[in-house]
């Protein structure tokens, strides 16, 4: 049931807000069509036909769009010599999603025709103000943590169906997780004491992103205990909002209070089923959402 909830979310979900009106699916078939030739013309280079179908697709769903479609058109542009078109859709992304990454954007060579622009170094500048440097060490570090984090989770699914959800295989393998989880939070305490919140420019998204994966997966005393760290850190574009509002959904749930943002799932003890935990003020639900950068999602009926 969850499985099929987040994918229901996931097809509504675009960067920024989205149009909920009675054309809905039928704009969002017309996106798909322009944005898939889009990106069609974009693998084969031709930029001009790309960027074309990309203004359709935006078009269709009033100026909005994915994420990774307006990197791409972003770099159609460059290509194309249109820097004021090129500039437009950066700065949408640096200004609306977490979607831009300073060291991706900085290395992606076909940006090149638009280097000379002035607008490139406030664009760095802007995604960048501390002028903080790449650690690949760190970042390895990370990386590792993040597969230890993940490898066993991701088998969890096909698990449950092969043996059951409360099975006693199920029970020892959960106790292995447990205690890798132990192990990375020891590695990340340790890392988190010496260097701070470790910004995506210094350790790369994925590394930034592990930190608050192995905090997620912390009891909740840890999880407690980070919560006030990682707000200072989105404060000073260090963290994710949207991996906040996780954290802070998940801190409400275990404090058996209501959840801010809809990210919490948990299971129904009379059913079995994975239902929705209870979300404060409902109505104003996809407000909050969009101010953490996560995606309209409709609450389903109980």
């Amino acid at each position: 049931m969850k499985n099929a909830l987040i994918l229901f979310i996931v097809t509504l979900t675009l960067v920024g807000e989205i149009i909920f009106g009675g054309n809905k699916l039928f704009a969002q078939n017309n996106y798909s069509i322009f944005a898939d030739s889009a990106k069609h013309y974009f693998t084969s280079k031709d930029y001009l036909q790309a960027t074309d179908n990309y203004r359709k697709a935006f078009d269709t769903f009033g100026g909005k769009g994915y994420a990774d479609d307006r990197w791409n058109c972003a770099i159609a542009w460059a290509q194309q010599g249109n820097a004021d078109s090129a500039f437009y859709q950066l700065q949408r992304l640096a200004d609306k999603t977490e979607y831009l990454d300073y060291t991706e954007l900085k290395e992606e060579s076909r940006f090149t025709p638009i280097h000379s622009d002035k607008r490139w170094a406030k664009l760095l500048h802007e995604l960048n103000p501390l002028n903080e440097q790449f650690n690949q060490e760190l970042s390895a570090f990370l990386e590792d943590i993040r597969v230890k984090d993940q490898t066993m989770r991701k088998q969890n699914d096909s698990l449950e169906l092969i043996y059951g959800r409360t099975s006693d295989y199920m029970r020892a393998h959960w106790k292995k997780i447990n205690h890798l989880d132990s192990l990375n939070r020891l590695l990340v305490d340790s890392l988190l004491n010496q260097y701070g919140w470790l910004s995506p420019i210094v350790v790369g998204k994925s590394g930034n992103t592990t930190l608050w994966l192995v905090i997620q997966h912390s009891p909740l005393p840890k999880q407690e205990y980070y919560l006030p760290i990682m707000k200072k850190a989105v404060e000073e574009n260090k963290a994710s909002k949207a991996n906040y509002a996780y954290l802070l959904d998940r801190v409400l749930m275990k404090q058996g209070k209501k959840q801010l943002y809809g990210s919490q799932y948990t299971i129904d003890p009379k059913t079995g089923e994975t239902v929705l935990w209870d979300i404060e003020d409902p109505e104003n639900l996809n407000i909050r959402r969009a101010e953490m950068k996560l995606g309209p999602m409709i609450i389903p009926e109980k």
